[in-house]
């Protein structure tokens, strides 16, 4: 098995937000728009980009156009479907089905679509002989202001050991449609204030719920919605770090954001530029770019970019809310810059423990962890530090912590990784497990914001 971190292609980290923003055209406009879509049309996008799909079921998929100023096209009904082994599953172009996928028999192919001579990229179907045994929906609550939006994302587990993201194959059910609606691919609609819950459904099984709650609309001048401490308190967004590394000709970049607000964040785009001429603006496109559905009141996130790059070093400017989407009292604080220099680099120089892979499979009683701890600083770790694995915790540990299990690693070189395998003996029909590196803070690192990685769904 790979212990590889696995980045994913620019375009496919635009999915959530494509149900919110896309531009939708009438099949009878088609000739007429068709023309300056295609002049417009930067890549085209299928959702969900993977799919999971059990033997009899059927799934439908979208074809998004991404234009030039970042708005999309919905293209569903106008491109042309096309799949590589028509004997494991089959895609339709027919009237009214367009983009309707089935599964027709066990193992994996791929599909795409294309409009006016641009094609999506290749879409991962397997097909499986399995039953469902468990749904999730992240994030496990919700808390936004009325008119926002927010995509909810369901993932699938089957007997077979297989998981994967199911937002559009899942029905999603709302307790209260007058405070919030959402559609089949699961993005949330704020309707009213109030609290209700939604949860997806697939057969006969249901996800937790997820409890929503609907800020009202704050008055005119007094920021966004009301957060967990009321008082119309407005999201405060950031970048509390960027980390990265330059090789084999890419640059691989970790940034972390936070808002610091009492008001969650919808809806905004996190923008890199590499070695810009000039100091970036609002509007402006970087060179790579995310887009964040939703960053909680006093929550934290970790994006992960990859560019390439011929150079051994570069400078870096990173911007936060790009397009000016969010209402914050302090927008001087959305930019960064680093410097970033072939492994390690980064912003800051020193250690930097990260675990870079945890995995876990149980069987007859017995948990068996995988674990990969690199150095990404620029300095060596010299001294003992204590690597935690904690197997059934409601919560992200926090230093000083003892997991159910833990190994010591003497040193470590910068640049170099630590593999580390644990043993557990303990049942778990269904948990969620944590990792935490340098778990009695003994090491003093260039950032100790990413030491933790989970949460990690553990069956047996």
């Amino acid at each position: 098995m790979s212990r590889t971190t696995r980045f994913i292609a620019l375009l496919l980290a635009l999915a959530p937000a494509l149900g919110a923003c896309s531009q939708n055209f009438d099949e009878d406009d088609e000739e007429s728009e068709g023309s300056d879509l295609s002049d417009r049309l930067s890549g085209i996008l299928v959702i969900p980009e993977e799919v999971l799909l059990p033997v009899g079921s059927s799934v439908q998929l979208k074809a998004v156009g991404l234009l030039d100023d970042r708005s999309t096209a919905d293209l569903t009904t106008s491109a042309s479907w096309a799949i590589g082994d028509e004997a494991v599953a089959q895609v339709s172009n027919d009237l009214d089905s367009e983009g309707l996928l089935e599964g027709l028999d066990v193992g994996s192919t791929t599909l795409r679509c294309a409009f006016e001579g641009t094609g999506s990229q290749d879409v991962f179907v397997e097909v499986i002989d399995a039953s469902l045994e468990r749904l999730s929906v992240s994030p496990t609550s919700v808390i936004i202001t009325e008119g926002d939006e927010v995509q909810l994302r369901a993932y699938a587990s089957f007997s077979d050991g297989s998981e994967g993201e199911v937002s559009s194959q899942v029905r999603w059910i709302t307790d209260d449609g007058g405070i919030a609606q959402i559609d089949s691919t699961g993005m949330l609609s704020a309707q009213d204030a109030g609290e209700t819950t939604v949860h997806a459904a697939w057969d006969d099984l249901e996800s937790e719920d997820v409890v929503v709650v609907i800020e009202e609309q704050a008055a005119a001048g007094t920021g966004g919605g009301s957060g967990d401490d009321g008082g119309g308190d407005t999201p405060e967004l950031s970048i509390q770090a960027a980390e990265g590394s330059i090789d084999g000709g890419y640059l691989d970049l970790s940034v972390t954001i936070v808002n610091e607000g009492g008001s969650s964040a919808t809806g905004f785009w996190v923008d890199v530029f590499v070695n810009p001429s000039d100091t970036p603006e609002t509007n402006d496109i970087g060179d790579a770019y995310e887009y964040v559905d939703y960053l909680e009141a006093e929550g934290s996130d970790t994006l992960t970019y990859q560019i390439a790059l011929d150079d051994s070093s570069a400078e870096v400017w990173i911007l936060v809310d790009t397009n000016d989407e969010i209402e914050e009292d302090d927008e001087s604080d959305n930019s960064f810059s680093a410097s970033v220099s072939g492994s390690g680099g980064g912003s800051t120089g020193g250690p930097d423990l990260v675990p870079t892979y945890f995995y876990a499979y149980a069987y007859d009683g017995t948990i068996y962890y995988y674990v990969d701890v690199t150095n990404d600083g620029d300095e060596d770790v010299e001294d003992l530090f204590y690597v935690d694995v904690f197997v059934d915790e409601s919560s992200e540990p926090t230093v000083p912590s003892d997991g159910d299990s833990y190994a010591s690693v003497s040193s470590l070189a910068a640049g170099e990784t630590e593999w580390l395998d644990f043993t557990i003996e303990e049942t778990c029909y269904w948990c969620y497990s944590y990792v935490l590196v340098d778990s009695y803070d003994m090491i003093e690192e260039s950032d100790e914001t990413n030491n933790t990685d989970g949460p990690l769904d553990v069956y047996e």
